[in-house]
């Protein structure tokens, strides 16, 4: 009889385990959510996730409020994010930075790998633009100069580790360049110092420098990603120049800090793809340069590990100084 009982109440108790998992999501959300953007207010990724964080509330019938908590390049919302109950209740709206801050910087108090994948919503490609009297018009132009003048010519980007430094550290490794890193605080300023020749050329949202191309004032020369842009069909990828295997796209990822159920993290996957697959969402991604690539918790931690071993590679060139 002890025997027997034993095994029952194991069996209870395995039984309890395997249910865990689906009971978690039961009822959820019960309460409002809170998504931090560890980004300012005016990111593309901010532009984004307030009309998406809108649809979600809609969809799951409880509030979405997005809180912006900005500055070391991510890390302090993505620090708020990490020590979070992880019931769900608290989501983080990110960007693969949040990987390779890891990757870069050896004194975080989190560990960004263990965040819980949920969902991929969104891919934007950069755009290489250089002022319009400049006469860099092309990419082999841009090498040419740059092979010429080792150390001369010059890219800019918001900061080391920005995924515009990532694109312009790859760029000069496969192109044999010594193009130098000139990092800004503010964007928009490095857009006017590129119009003006200032800085040779910039790694840049396609968003953010629509408007000066349109002017004349920015001359596109290349996007960075495997494939022309939608929005800018005429410019030519890097690849297409001549840099085989280059490609740099920025992707927009929603994450939960460790420990929330798989279920929960599921049910608000799915509530992202109910919301994110439609035409007046796409909408939005269009109008800041994004094109749609939707992707739940499943689908997303499949793709991850390889996509993040070639950040790494980037990463590692970077360190070494190119």
């Amino acid at each position: 009889m002890k025997i027997k009982l034993m095994s029952l109440v194991a069996c209870g108790a395995v039984m309890a385990g395997l249910s865990m998992p689906a009971l978690a999501g039961q009822g959820y959300p019960d309460k409002p959510v809170k998504i931090v953007l560890p980004y300012s207010p005016g990111t593309g990724l901010d532009a984004v996730m307030r009309p998406l964080a809108a649809a979600i509330e809609r969809d799951l019938k409880q509030p979405v409020v997005v809180e912006n908590r900005p500055g070391s390049n991510g890390v302090i919302g993505t620090q708020l994010a990490a020590r979070s109950d992880p019931d769900g209740y608290t989501v983080l709206a990110t960007t693969q930075s949040h990987y390779t801050n890891g990757m870069l910087y050896e004194n975080l108090t989190y560990d960004p790998n263990e965040f819980v994948p949920v969902a991929r919503f969104a891919v934007g490609q950069m755009i290489v633009v250089s002022g319009a009297d400049t006469g860099i018009d092309s990419i082999p132009a841009l090498m040419e100069k740059a092979r010429k003048s080792p150390g001369k010519m010059s890219y800019a980007s918001i900061g080391r580790g920005s995924s515009a430094d990532m694109a312009g550290t790859l760029f000069n490794h496969l192109a044999q360049t010594r193009m130098l890193h000139v990092p800004y605080k503010d964007a928009s300023q490095a857009l006017i110092d590129t119009a003006r020749g200032e800085v040779s050329v910039n790694f840049v949202a396609i968003a953010a420098a629509s408007s000066q191309i349109k002017d004349g004032k920015l001359r596109p020369i290349a996007v960075t990603g495997a494939k022309r842009s939608q929005f800018f069909p005429d410019v030519p990828t890097i690849e297409e120049a001549g840099l085989t295997g280059y490609d740099v796209v920025v992707s927009y990822l929603i994450l939960m800090p460790k420990g929330t159920p798989s279920a929960i993290a599921q049910k608000f996957a799915d509530s992202v793809m109910r919301v994110a697959d439609t035409d007046e969402f796409r909408k939005v991604l269009n109008g800041v340069g994004l094109e749609q690539r939707l992707e739940d918790s499943k689908d997303l931690s499949k793709d991850l590990p390889g996509e993040l071993a070639q950040w790494r590679k980037i990463v590692e060139l970077l360190q070494g100084g190119n």
